[in-house]
């Protein structure tokens, strides 16, 4: 029943018992069908969770200095940004031209690093 001022109970908001065993039970499911692991069992359609390439690239995501690498690429990254000084008509000094050979690395480092969260 709705309560005054047309807003809905708070029963509308609480999940039932049966419908919450049984969300519980499709999850149980879910992770028991990839063995346990609560990664999908195929990524890019071809590599399964035993594949070799796959392994490393769970390894070195799970490392927790990837993590610590990550955010230090995109500070490098930021700070970059912020020093470059645009100069008009292909104009340039010493800073910019080191800055700008930065960036194909910078660009790496992130194609690297999603392809491997990717997987």
């Amino acid at each position: 029943m709705a309560e005054s001022g047309g807003e809905p109970n708070l029963q509308s908001y609480i999940m039932d018992e049966e419908t919450l065993k049984r969300k519980q039970k499709e999850k149980l499911k879910k992770l028991l069908a990839t063995g346990g692991n609560p990664r999908p069992a195929r990524s890019l359609f071809f590599l399964t969770l035993k594949n070799p390439f796959r392994k490393a690239a769970i390894n070195i995501v799970e490392w927790k200095p990837f993590e610590i690498i990550i955010l230090l690429t995109i500070f490098a990254n930021c700070v970059a940004l912020a020093v470059f000084l645009p100069m008009p008509e292909e104009d340039s000094n010493n800073t910019n031209s080191n800055l700008v050979s930065l960036d194909p690395i910078h660009t790496i480092s992130y194609g690297l690093k999603v392809m491997l969260v990717g997987v």
